[in-house]
């Protein structure tokens, strides 16, 4: 079996964005933005408005991850996917603010398998699924093999 490089990312990707309570990226950015800004009110105003600034621009990774995030559950939505998108909050959308220890993937791989008529292996197929498709969404590299195999446009 080869190694996909993009699943540990995309993984934290997904539990990052249902960390932050599924939010659409302009509401994100319209979130740190202002946190940003509420800590620099005894500031200047335009001051405070120019460091806000600063600082939600280097959080530009993590609000790409939260857009990618996102429109990977809007395509599947689109492509309709409902299977793979349940699999996906079942799986990566539990518990997303404790870290992962050995064995809570398949843990919840299995449980999800035995609650939705689908087996082991089909409900890893639909998460490798949703993994490359928020890869090639956020601008990641895949294989090409993955491109055919999953039909995925970029």
């Amino acid at each position: 079996m080869k190694k996909d490089f993009t699943r540990d990312y995309t993984t934290e990707v997904f539990r990052a964005y249902a960390a932050a309570g599924e939010p659409t990226y302009e509401e994100m950015r319209k979130r740190i933005y202002e946190e940003e800004l509420s800590k620099r009110s005894s500031l200047d105003p335009a001051i405070a408005i120019s460091q806000a600034e600063i600082a939600t621009e280097k959080q530009t990774p993590y609000l790409l991850d939260i857009m990618a995030a996102e429109k990977t559950i809007e395509l599947l939505e689109r492509g309709e996917k409902p299977q793979i998108i349940a699999a996906t909050k079942a799986v990566y959308f539990t518990r997303p603010l404790q870290p992962l220890r050995r064995g809570d993937i398949s843990d919840r791989v299995r449980r999800f398998s035995i609650s939705y008529p689908a087996d082991e292996r089909t409900v890893y197929r639909w998460l490798k699924e949703a993994r490359l498709l928020c890869a090639a969404v956020r601008g990641l590299r895949i294989t090409d093999a993955d491109i055919k195999k999953f039909h995925i446009a970029l």
